[in-house]
Order: structure tokens, then C-alpha cells, then sequence
């Protein structure tokens, strides 16, 4: 049987709560990925220390200090939520009871923080979403040796290009958007040399770009974001950790191609096919 984690704020007290077949709430999970994993303890202890900093005398709660703290506090709780996703073996299922509190005004100002260290904030039809900035060593290994590749073929077919690696894409200014709503940051960018910066970000529409997604939570995100990168006139490569596919969409919104059972071992393989397909697409539209 499945346990269930339950994330929920209280004051002094851990978010993360597994409950015994009576109800009680357990200290401990129990479930050794989780108590284990370094970014779920630390990103606890944060949220645990921030919602109790809500707290003043006499125990009364600070309403507009919440206000003030709630944009951290949803990023901290995103991460979290999404960090679990990503740790998932499938022995548990996440409980989410603090779902308002992933919604926040003007999400844009947040995700274009600066200090946001260990996290990729992005926002999504409106939505702040927040994906934990820690990469696991096969998706690191992986997506750096696409990206390091990607240069070495651009720079050896002396194309106009150049390659960002978790850059800030400005969907926002590009669409044109009043209020903004879309800010994305890709894994990897491949844009025209020459493009449009805003805020040390880009800001003018990449040829294409490269998704990656590592949990069933961040498919259904990467999935989310189609529609914009069709409105931009932008490719979309999505590398699928979770289901083995490497999959891409054109900037009609449709299918192209889909490698199933991809084995993510051959970074420079799975470049040179990146490359390829996207020069091909490159004369297409030239013609």
C-alpha cells in the first residue's frame, strides 16, 4: 500500500506529514528517499522557519507579513512538491492541502528575482512555477553535453547562433503580453546572434529550444508551455527522462517526430540529431 505524504503549513512544525493507519501523524516518513534527500530537509526546514516567522506574540499571526512572504513561501512549497515528483519510485503519493498558497499576485516579479539560488522560478499561463535548481548527475551530465555540442556544430558550420544553458526567455515581451504571463527558462536556447536582451534575458524568439523534463508533474508543465512557444514561432525538443522519449513539436503546435525507448547515454548523438533536424527546418523556413 501506498503512504501518503501530506503537505501542509503549521506553526513549528516540519510540512512534510505521513499519517499511520489510525491517523496519527508521524515524525518520520519512513520512507528513506525522502528522509534522505538533502533539498526536501533543507527546503523543509525553510518553510517551517517562514511560516513560523508568521507568528508574533501571543501567538497571533501576522497577516501582513503573510502577504509579504507569500511568493517565497509558494516557491519554497513548489520545490518541494516538485523535488518529490522527481524522487518518486512510486512506493508514495503527494498530498497537496496547501494549494492556494502556490497562487500569488504578479508572479512575474518574483521569477525575476535575483536571488533566486537554487531554483528556476518560472511563470506558466500566469502561474508561478518553480522547479528545483538541482540537477540529478544523469540529466547534468546529459543536457551539458547537448549544450557544449550544440556550439562546437554551430561554431563549426560558422552559423549566426549562439547557444544559453538556463536562460531566461522573455515570452512576456516577445508576445507582447499585457499582463504578463509567460516567462519561461528552457534548458537549453538556441537563438540568432544579434537577438533582443531585457533584464541580461532573452528576448527576442529562439530558433528552438530544449525542455527536459524529469517527473510527470513537469511533463504536464513542459506541456503547458506548447501553445506559447507556437505563438513565438519557436521548436520545441522535449528530452522525457521519465517516459525514455525524446519528442518534438514545431511551432504549429503538432507532433514532428518522436524517439521512443531513447536511451540518454549519447549526448553528442542526440545533439547532432537536435542539429540536424533544426537546420533543415532553418533552410525550409528560408525558402
Amino acid at each position: 500500500m501506498k503512504k501518503e505524504i501530506e503537505i501542509k503549513l503549521d506553526n513549528n512544525r516540519y510540512p512534510l506529514l505521513v499519517k499511520d493507519s489510525n491517523g496519527v501523524c508521524l515524525e518520520n516518513t519512513g520512507i528513506a528517499t525522502v528522509n534522505n534527500d538533502f533539498f526536501i530537509q533543507k527546503w523543509s526546514e525553510e518553510a517551517t522557519e517562514l511560516y513560523s516567522s508568521l507568528y508574533g506574540e501571543n501567538n497571533l499571526f501576522n497577516k501582513e507579513k503573510y502577504e509579504e512572504m507569500k511568493p517565497k513561501l509558494s516557491a519554497t512549497l513548489w520545490k518541494i512538491v516538485a523535488r518529490l515528483e522527481e524522487i518518486n519510485d512510486g512506493s508514495f503519493i503527494v498530498i497537496n492541502k496547501e494549494q492556494d498558497l502556490l497562487k500569488i499576485n504578479n508572479p512575474i516579479a518574483y521569477a525575476l528575482e535575483e536571488s533566486n539560488e537554487d531554483e528556476y522560478p518560472e511563470v506558466i499561463d500566469g502561474e508561478l512555477v518553480v522547479w528545483p535548481k538541482p540537477e540529478t548527475p544523469t540529466s547534468n551530465i546529459f543536457i551539458g553535453g547537448i549544450y557544449s555540442s550544440l556550439i562546437n556544430m554551430i561554431e563549426e558550420a560558422k552559423l549566426e547562433y549562439e547557444v544559453f544553458s538556463h536562460v531566461g526567455l522573455c515570452c512576456y515581451d516577445i508576445l507582447e503580453e499585457n499582463p504578463a504571463e509567460n516567462y519561461f527558462i528552457p534548458a537549453i536556447s538556441v537563438v540568432q546572434k544579434g537577438f533582443k536582451e531585457c533584464c541580461e534575458r532573452i528576448a527576442s524568439a529562439p530558433s528552438f529550444v530544449v525542455e527536459v523534463v524529469k517527473s510527470r508533474l513537469q511533463k504536464e508543465y513542459a506541456l503547458k508551455k506548447i501553445p506559447s512557444y507556437k505563438k513565438m514561432g519557436i521548436d520545441v525538443w522535449i528530452i522525457d527522462f521519465v517516459n525514455s522519449r525524446l519528442s518534438i513539436f514545431d511551432y504549429n503546435n503538432n507532433y514532428k517526430e518522436e524517439y521512443t525507448e531513447y536511451e540518454f547515454n549519447q549526448p553528442e548523438e542526440c545533439a547532432g540529431l537536435i542539429f540536424t533536424k533544426a537546420m533543415i527546418e532553418t533552410r525550409k523556413s528560408m525558402i
